[in-house]
Parts: C-alpha cells; sequence; structure tokens
C-alpha cells in the first residue's frame, strides 16, 4: 500500500497539517490531518484531527481496526524522541564539560 500527500502548513513547533491519499484506498478523496502539538508542565500533548472527503468515506475508515496500528506508530514516535532527548543531552553534557576544561 502506498501512501502519498503533500505538507499544507509546517508551524515549528506548534502545528503540521498534511493531506494523505493511499493509492488502494477503499474511500474517495484526500484526507486532511491535522496535528497541533502544545506543552505544559515539560510534556508535549498531540492532538490530532483527521478529516475526510466525504461522510461515507469517514464511516469506512471508523469501521477499521485501527487503534493497534495508531498505538504502535505512536509508541514508535516515543523511541524516536526518546532517542533524540537522549542524544541532546549527551552532547549538551559533552559541550559543558569541554567548556569547563578549556582554559
Amino acid at each position: 500500500m502506498t501512501q502519498r500527500g503533500v505538507f499544507r502548513e509546517v508551524t515549528p513547533p506548534e502545528r503540521l497539517v498534511m493531506t494523505e491519499v493511499f493509492d488502494d484506498q477503499s474511500y474517495p478523496g484526500e484526507t486532511v490531518i491535522t496535528h497541533v502539538f502544545t506543552e505544559a508542565g515539560g510534556a508535549t500533548t498531540v492532538r490530532s484531527r483527521v478529516r475526510y472527503a466525504t461522510p461515507e468515506g469517514r464511516a469506512t475508515v471508523l469501521r477499521y481496526p485501527m487503534a493497534r496500528g495508531v498505538a504502535e506508530a505512536h509508541e514508535r514516535l516515543d523511541a524516536v524522541l526518546r532517542d533524540l532527548i537522549d542524544r541532546q543531552t549527551t552532547r549538551t553534557e559533552q559541550t559543558t564539560r569541554t567548556e569547563r576544561d578549556t582554559p
């Protein structure tokens, strides 16, 4: 299954809006996905909205067993973000040591 789309809006670090179409999708039209990121208390929350081209397309998708796939995707995203945070922390610690040890 091939998926394609276009980023319509990229507003770091707050918002992503993109389109999505699958080559063999079972519903008509282009789907628009909006992700809004908010930070509070050191945690980031992602709120996602998916708008299908037709009510029938939405109804079709709601019959799919997507919960497992979405959960797996979020687990992978969590792992990528943890790795990025770890790398940033390591670089910061190395920079701090270098600055401290340089006369």
